[in-house]
């Protein structure tokens, strides 16, 4: 499996990944193939805390080159993953719809592109029948698609 540097980098801006998963993330991109100094030590971190690894993180993340993401990028580069999933199956829509609620809640500087994930996961919680419910995760997966989490 091949390290996601975009996605480890808006994890890590949202303080979304556990301090604990650093040192595997720095040894699976080492594993493929980056490298430098800052990598190296972090994927010897035994039991890491945030804020004594943090500069060494953002060491090790302009080492891979990953991108500079303002928390409002990060949210929406974790919610295209996210709709990805939903696309391609790995993700249940009304799950993923429900995590893309959570990241709209947890970034108040998003502005409204995530509403349709919000009115349909809310529709299907209140959805009294089974038609109505398939009619929610295929608005889901609709609005997935629009996301840009189409399958390539």
């Amino acid at each position: 499996m091949t390290l996601d540097v975009e996605q480890l980098a808006a994890r890590w801006v949202l303080e979304a990944i556990p301090s604990c998963e650093l040192p595997a993330a720095a040894v699976q991109a080492l594993s493929d193939g980056h490298d430098g100094p800052s990598l190296r030590q972090l994927a010897g971190e035994i039991n890491p805390i945030r804020s004594d690894v943090s500069l060494l993180v953002e060491c090790a993340l302009v080492e891979l080159g990953a991108p500079k993401l303002s928390r409002r990028d990060a949210a929406l580069v974790l919610a295209s993953r996210l709709a990805a999933r939903i696309v391609d199956g790995s993700q249940p829509p009304y799950d993923g719809a429900r995590q893309i609620w959570r990241l709209r809640n947890d970034v108040p500087e998003l502005d409204h592109e995530f509403d349709p994930f919000i009115y349909w996961a809310s529709e299907f919680e209140e959805a009294s029948d089974e038609e109505r419910k398939q009619f929610c995760i295929d608005a889901i997966l609709a609005s997935a698609r629009d996301l840009g989490g189409h399958s390539a």
